[in-house]
C-alpha cells in the first residue's frame, strides 16, 4: 500500500480519499509528526488538485462548445426573423398604401407561404406583420442612401424612416470598416430600374429546350406595348431552374405594369424597384465579407431597413 502510495505521488495520478487515509495510518504517528510525512501530506494534495483541474478543465471546455454551439442557433434564428420581418414590410407596402389582407395581396400571401414552409408558427408570422405595421406608420417615406469608396466602389442603402440625418450616421456607422463613405455621392455608379419577372409558359419553355433560336421574344415585347405597359426592355434570362421573362420599366411605374401583365394573362413572379450598378468592381473576399456583416447588421439593428445594392464582384484569383 505504501508502494503504491509513493507511486502515485511520484508519478502525479489520481489518488482516492480511500488510498490517502490508509497510507497515513501504514505509515504511522512518527513519520507524521516528521517532515517526510509534510512533504508527501502536500504531494498528495498537489496530486488530488491537479486533478481536479483536469475536470475542472474539461467540463468548462465543454460548456464553451455547448455556449458557441447555442450562440450559432440563435444568430440564424435572429437572422430569418429579421429577413422575415423586412420581407413582409416590403410585401405590406408593395403599392405604397397598407395591405394586411393575404386574399387581396398576393405577395403578403407569398412571404406568408414562405414563413409557413420554414415552420415559422401563424401566431409568430401575425405577430411580426402588426409590429411592421406599428413601425411602417412611423417611418413613411423610403430614403435611398448612397455610400462611395476606392476604385469607384458604391453602395445604396433604402431605409424607411422619418429622420434622414440621423438614419444616414446609423448607416455610415454599420458599413465603416468597408471604408464606404455616406458623404461622397454614388448615384452616378447605378441605375434606379423597376424589374419585373414572369414566368414563361410551359409550351414556351419546351420551345428553348428543344430549340432556342425558334423563341419568339418580339411577341412579348409586342404585347406589351399593345397592353400599354410602359416598358423599357424585355430579355430572356436563363434562371436557375427554369428561364423567364424580365421586364424592365422607370421605378414609378412597376406596381401599373405588374398589374398590366397580370391583366395580359402573364404570370409575375416578382416585381421591384432595384439599383443597377452601370458597371462592378472586382474586389477581394474580404471586401465581399464587411459588406456582407454591414448587411446582417442592418437587417438587426436598421428599422425600416429595405435593401442593400453594391457594384462590386469577387476578383479573379
Amino acid at each position: 500500500m505504501i508502494k503504491q502510495l509513493c507511486m502515485n505521488v511520484t508519478n502525479g495520478t489520481k489518488c482516492s480519499n480511500q488510498l490517502v487515509y490508509y497510507g497515513k495510518e501504514l505509515l504511522g504517528k512518527s513519520l507524521i509528526e516528521s517532515k517526510k510525512e509534510k512533504l508527501l501530506a502536500c504531494s498528495i494534495h498537489f496530486s488530488c488538485s491537479k486533478w481536479k483541474n483536469v475536470k475542472s478543465t474539461a467540463t468548462a471546455t465543454l460548456w464553451q462548445t455547448q455556449k458557441q454551439r447555442k450562440a450559432k442557433r440563435e444568430e440564424s434564428h435572429a437572422v430569418i426573423m429579421t429577413k422575415l420581418g423586412v420581407d413582409l414590410r416590403n410585401a405590406l407596402y408593395k403599392d405604397k398604401k397598407l395591405n394586411a389582407d393575404p386574399k387581396s395581396n398576393p405577395d403578403l400571401a407569398k412571404v406568408i407561404k414562405q414563413a409557413q414552409a420554414i415552420k415559422i408558427p401563424s401566431d409568430i408570422i401575425r405577430s411580426v406583420i402588426d409590429n411592421q405595421i406599428q413601425k411602417k406608420e412611423q417611418a413613411v417615406e423610403l430614403n435611398a442612401f448612397t455610400a462611395r469608396g476606392l476604385n469607384n466602389t458604391g453602395m445604396v442603402v433604402e431605409v424607411y424612416t422619418p429622420k434622414f440625418n440621423k438614419t444616414q450616421n446609423d448607416v455610415q456607422n454599420m458599413i465603416k470598416r468597408t471604408g464606404l463613405k455616406t458623404g461622397k455621392s454614388a448615384a452616378d455608379l447605378f441605375e434606379h430600374k423597376g424589374i419585373i419577372d414572369v414566368a414563361l409558359p410551359e409550351e414556351e419553355r419546351s420551345v428553348i429546350k428543344s430549340d432556342p433560336g425558334k423563341f419568339d421574344l418580339d411577341k412579348y415585347v409586342d404585347l406589351a406595348i399593345e397592353s400599354g405597359a410602359d416598358v423599357e426592355d424585355v430579355k430572356l434570362v436563363s434562371g436557375i431552374d427554369l428561364p423567364f421573362l424580365q421586364f424592365e420599366c422607370s421605378p414609378t411605374v412597376v406596381d401599373t405594369v405588374h398589374s398590366i401583365l397580370e391583366d395580359a394573362g402573364l404570370v409575375v413572379l416578382s416585381s421591384e424597384a432595384i439599383y443597377l450598378p452601370n458597371s462592378t468592381v472586382p474586389v477581394e473576399n474580404e471586401f465581399l465579407e464587411l459588406i456582407a456583416k454591414s448587411e446582417q447588421r442592418m437587417l438587426a439593428d436598421l428599422p425600416g431597413f429595405k435593401g442593400l445594392y453594391c457594384n462590386v464582384e469577387p476578383k479573379e484569383s
